[in-house]
């Protein structure tokens, strides 16, 4: 999809910043956090979140159906940016 971005970063540095192709958000095993289910991979994530903020979709005015899956994808983001390897 974007393979790998290119940036000047401060002081002159090269900054090389590679995307994995896709995010696989099914197939894998979950687990219980709250009211949600969340990926085994991803739990760590909702932890965090749930000890910080509590649980953030009791108060969401979105439809269970929408607040899931955005859920789901905001701790895959926050996963992926704590994955991120800058050289």
């Amino acid at each position: 999809m974007m393979g790998a971005v290119k940036r000047r970063v401060p002081g002159g540095h090269r900054c090389s910043v590679s995307f994995k192709p896709q995010l696989n958000l099914t197939g894998e095993k979950r687990t219980t956090k709250g009211s949600l289910s969340v990926l085994l991979r991803l739990a760590p994530i909702a932890n965090r979140i749930k000890d910080g903020f509590g649980d953030i979709t009791s108060r969401s005015s979105q439809s269970d159906s929408t607040a899931k899956p955005t859920y789901l994808l905001f701790c895959a983001a926050i996963k992926e940016m704590g994955d991120l390897k800058l050289d």
